[in-house]
C-alpha cells in the first residue's frame, strides 16, 4: 500500500492533467484553425480566357464561370474574379456555403460586374400590328423585369392600352413582352436585352462571407439578395444599379455589414425587412424610386447620402 502522501500527490497530478486537457480542448474549440492542417484555397475565374474544364487553381488555369467556381469551392475559400471588362452574365448563388468567424469565405470582385441581362432572340418577335410586336416567354422572372436597349432601360407602360411609341409592356400573367417601335423600325434595330435573371449575389443560409469590389446590375429582383439565417455577411465597396426591385436587401434573421456602397437607379436602393440586422457605413443612394426602407429588426445607417427620387 502506498503512503498517504504519495496517494495525495497522485490525485493532485491526475487532477492537474485533467484540468490541462480541458483547458487545451477549450482553446482548440475557440481557435479551430489550429485543428485544420489544410489552408483555404483560392479559385480563379476569368470569363474571357478561362474554361470550366480547367482546375481553377491559378490565373492561367482559371474557370470561366462563377457557378463552376462555387461548385468546386469549399468552406472559407476565396473566389478571385478577373475584371475583364466583360460582365459576368450569371447569378452568384451561395446555398449553405460560407466560412468561419475567424476565416470567412471571400469573394474578391476586383471591380467586375454581375449582369442579369439576356439577349432577346429577334427571330421570336411576332407582329401584332404595324409597329407593335410581342415576344412570348416560357415564364416571367420574379421581381420587376424590364427591357434594355444598348445599356439603357426602355420606358415601361402600366398597361397595354397605355403603351406609347418607344415603350414596352411586360404582361406577367400572359408571359409576354409587348414593344411599340418607333416609326419605320423593328425590334432588331434596338439590340434588345431583358432582365431575365432574378438576383445577383444571392445568399441562402450561408454565413461568414465577405464580398468586395463587385457591381450587380440589371437583375429583375435584387442586386444583392440575402435570405435565411445568414450571419457575419459583409459587403465592401459594392455597387447595385438598375435592378428591378432592391439594390441591397436582407431578410429573415440575417446579419449584414456594408462598408461603402453606391446604390442607384433601382426601385429600392436598400430594403431590409423581418428580423434582420444591418449596419451601413458610407452609402450613396440616388435616383431610386425609394432610397432606403428599413422595416423590423435592427438597422443602422451612418455617413449616408440620399439624392432626390427620379
Amino acid at each position: 500500500m502506498q503512503p498517504f502522501s504519495m496517494l495525495y500527490y497522485g490525485k493532485q497530478h491526475t487532477a492537474s492533467r485533467l484540468i490541462y486537457c480541458c483547458l487545451l480542448l477549450i482553446w482548440l474549440l475557440i481557435n479551430p484553425q489550429i485543428i485544420s492542417s489544410t489552408d483555404a484555397a483560392t479559385w480563379y475565374v476569368n470569363n474571357k480566357t478561362g474554361s470550366d474544364n480547367n482546375n481553377g487553381i491559378s490565373e492561367n488555369t482559371a474557370v470561366a464561370t462563377i457557378s463552376r467556381a462555387i461548385t468546386i469551392a469549399g468552406r472559407s475559400d476565396t473566389l478571385e474574379l478577373a475584371n475583364t471588362g466583360i460582365p459576368y452574365r450569371e447569378t452568384m448563388l451561395f446555398r449553405n456555403l460560407g466560412g468561419r468567424p475567424d476565416r470567412p469565405f471571400v469573394v474578391e470582385g476586383n471591380g467586375a460586374v454581375l449582369s442579369g441581362l439576356k439577349a432577346i432572340d429577334v427571330s421570336k418577335w411576332e407582329t401584332v400590328k404595324e409597329g407593335l410586336f410581342v415576344f412570348p416567354l416560357d415564364k416571367t422572372p420574379y421581381g420587376n423585369p424590364f427591357l434594355v436597349s444598348r445599356g439603357k432601360r426602355i420606358p415601361q407602360a402600366k398597361s397595354l392600352d397605355l403603351l406609347q411609341t418607344g415603350e414596352h409592356y411586360w404582361d406577367r400573367s400572359g408571359n409576354k413582352i409587348y414593344f411599340l417601335c418607333d416609326i419605320g423600325k423593328k425590334p432588331a434595330d434596338y439590340q434588345l436585352e431583358a432582365t431575365l435573371r432574378i438576383s445577383g449575389l444571392t445568399l441562402t443560409s450561408s454565413s461568414y462571407i465577405v464580398c468586395r469590389n463587385l457591381s450587380a446590375e440589371f437583375f429583375s429582383n435584387d442586386g444583392f439578395n440575402i435570405h435565411g439565417d445568414c450571419r457575419g455577411v459583409r459587403l465592401e465597396n459594392v455597387i447595385a444599379r438598375h435592378n428591378g426591385d432592391d439594390g441591397i436587401s436582407i431578410h429573415e434573421s440575417g446579419g449584414l455589414i456594408v462598408q461603402n456602397a453606391h446604390v442607384h437607379d433601382n426601385f429600392f436602393g436598400i430594403q431590409d425587412v423581418n428580423a434582420s440586422r444591418s449596419v451601413y457605413n458610407g452609402v450613396l443612394a440616388e435616383r431610386n424610386q425609394i432610397g432606403v426602407s428599413l422595416v423590423g429588426g435592427y438597422h443602422s445607417l451612418v455617413d449616408a447620402e440620399k439624392s432626390s427620387t427620379p
